[in-house]
């Protein structure tokens, strides 16, 4: 469980996954743009910029990603103009073509520097990779979370926990006995991405000490 969710403090630019996905309208879509090279400059000339919420997909030319999925995000207006939905949009369409297309790894950038496109792309990322991991198709296996510093890091690996205890919860696998909830929501926090088999040998120990 916990390899489908990555969170790394890393260089979009410098990451050697399958995938990672540019945001035509930021700073950091420039910078990738700019990393890929004259060939990635002219696959973008030769196939245009995506319509707010789309996807297109180039090859990663310069960059150590094989690939890059470019999307577009609206611009926030005070959240009246359908950006939550446009922007959900748009990570479930590069979830979707990344998962269709045989890529098994996609990295997305660092949610601190979209700020000023939308406040709360980090939940609305992690309500559409999870969504995708509750019932997966195709070949993608995991997704990377790029972040700025430390805060956004324990953030997001926060919202991976929560991703883990419901999973593992909601699949059944888990021998949770009358009183051991509270047992079960503090072993998964502490060994999140464990796997049912490991939770359920942690409960044994725990009743074993009472």
């Amino acid at each position: 469980m916990s390899n489908m969710l990555c969170v790394l403090r890393d260089d979009l630019t410098k990451i050697a996954a399958n995938a990672i996905v540019r945001v035509t309208n930021s700073k950091q879509g420039d910078a990738i743009l700019a990393a890929g090279g004259q060939k990635m400059r002219d696959a973008v000339t030769k196939y245009g910029t995506p319509d707010v919420g789309q996807v297109i997909m180039t090859d990663g030319f310069d960059l150590p990603s094989n690939s890059v999925i470019h999307t577009t995000w609206p611009v926030w207006r005070g959240g009246s103009h359908f950006e939550s939905d446009l922007v959900g949009a748009s990570y479930r369409n590069a979830l979707r073509l990344a998962a269709s297309e045989g890529i098994e790894t996609l990295a997305f950038p660092a949610f601190g520097q979209m700020k000023f496109l939308h406040p709360h792309t980090r939940m609305i990322a992690m309500n559409q990779v999870t969504s995708y991991f509750n019932e997966p198709t195709g070949s993608l296996r995991q997704v990377i979370f790029c972040v700025d510093d430390d805060e956004e890091q324990r953030l997001y690996e926060e919202a991976f926990c929560r991703f883990h205890l419901r999973t593992v919860y909601m699949s059944g696998e888990v021998d949770i006995r009358k009183g051991e909830m509270d047992d079960f929501v503090r072993l998964a926090q502490e060994h999140w991405g464990a796997s049912a088999d490991e939770l359920n040998q942690l409960l044994r120990e725990k009743r074993d000490e009472r």
